[in-house]
C-alpha cells in the first residue's frame, strides 16, 4: 500500500503527480479522493477540478489500475467555539467563506464524472450529510474542527472502503 496524498493538495496538483507518485508503482487499485481543498478555491475553479478528475481517471486507466473514487467528509460550516486562538479563528472563517458552500457541487461533479466513466464510488460524503441531517454536530467529528476527521471517523472511511472493495456491508 502506498499513500500518495499530500496535505493541502487539490485535484489539479494530483494530476501533475499521478504518473510519478502512483502509476510508477503499477497499483492494482487506486483510491482517489479530492474535493475538500478544491472547494476552498471557490466555485470559480469547479471546471478545473472536473477536468483534473477526468484526466486523473484517464491516466490511471492507462497504467492499468482499478479505480475507486472516495468522496470526502463535510467541512465545518461555521467556526467552532472550541477554536479560541484568534489567528486560527480568522483562518477558519476565511476557509469557510472561500468555499462558498461549494463542496456539494464539487462532490456531485465528481460523482457525475465517475458514473459516466464507470468508476466505482465510495460515498462517504453521503454518510456525513446523513449525520448532519439527523442533527449530529459534524464539526465535533472533525479533529481540527474545520476539515480533518477524527480518528474514529477515519475508521468510517476505512470500513466503507473495505465494504466497497469486497462488495459486502460491514457497518
Amino acid at each position: 500500500m502506498i499513500y500518495a496524498g499530500i496535505s493541502g493538495d487539490n485535484a489539479p496538483g494530483g494530476l501533475l503527480r499521478v504518473e510519478r507518485d502512483v502509476c510508477v508503482y503499477k497499483p492494482d487499485l487506486t483510491v482517489v479522493c479530492f474535493g475538500l481543498n478544491d472547494c476552498c478555491r471557490g466555485i470559480k475553479n469547479l471546471d478545473a477540478y472536473k477536468e483534473a478528475i477526468k484526466d486523473i481517471i484517464v491516466k490511471l486507466r492507462e497504467c492499468g489500475t482499478e479505480i475507486i473514487f472516495m468522496t470526502p467528509n463535510l467541512m465545518a460550516d461555521s467556526v467552532s467555539d472550541e477554536v479560541t486562538d484568534s489567528y486560527t479563528r480568522e483562518a477558519y472563517a476565511n476557509m469557510i467563506k472561500s468555499s462558498e458552500g461549494s463542496l456539494e457541487k464539487y462532490v456531485e461533479a465528481a460523482k457525475k464524472i465517475c458514473k459516466a466513466e464507470n468508476v466505482e464510488i465510495c460515498d462517504c460524503y453521503k454518510i456525513w450529510k446523513t449525520l448532519k441531517e439527523n442533527e449530529v454536530d459534524t464539526t465535533r467529528l472533525l479533529s481540527n474542527r474545520i476539515n480533518h476527521p477524527t480518528e474514529k471517523m477515519n475508521w468510517l472511511f476505512a470500513m466503507k472502503l473495505i465494504e466497497k472493495i469486497f462488495e459486502e456491508e460491514i457497518i
